[in-house]
């Protein structure tokens, strides 16, 4: 018995056929906006650009900003007084970002360039001061005292 068989070793291989080649993907972001961009960039800039110029008033007045100064006096809280009639110290919370801080006398604290002036038993004084001008332009530098309550919680 023999057999024959096609494709043999004098026959011609058949080409096979090849699979059709993929489309080559290509994306065009022209016109479109950056998914991996914030949307809300615009407002950080803006308050990036205010606190540099807050920080850079304070290093041309010849001391660095403290976070104590980069916040408005309204927005601490006093929690706690603890010393002597010699020495105290008040522990202030800030209320945006829960954390704490010590102040002794002559602490900066608040955006108009305030200073603990004294602790009291009951209170924080604040000392700041303020320029105002008057009818004939002359400018006057007025002292305000602005006093931080203890609350006690019952």
């Amino acid at each position: 018995m023999i057999f024959l068989l096609a494709g043999g070793p004098g026959a011609t291989p058949v080409p096979a056929e090849a699979p059709p080649a993929d489309p080559i993907y290509q994306y065009n972001a022209a016109g479109k906006a950056d998914p991996f961009r914030p949307f809300l960039e615009m407002d950080l800039t803006l308050k990036k650009k205010k606190e540099e110029g807050q920080k850079k008033k304070a290093v041309a007045m010849g001391r660095p900003l403290s976070p104590l100064q980069q916040a408005e006096l309204g927005q601490f809280r006093l929690l706690g007084i603890a010393g002597d009639e010699n020495k105290r110290v008040a522990i202030v919370a800030h209320g945006p970002t829960k954390k704490f801080y010590p102040l002794f006398v002559g602490t900066y604290i608040g955006l108009n360039e305030g200073r603990v002036a004294a602790i009291l038993p009951d209170r924080l004084v604040v000392e700041e001061r303020v320029e105002t001008q008057d009818k004939k332009k002359r400018k006057r530098v007025q002292v305000r005292q602005i006093s931080i309550l203890l609350h006690r919680e019952q």
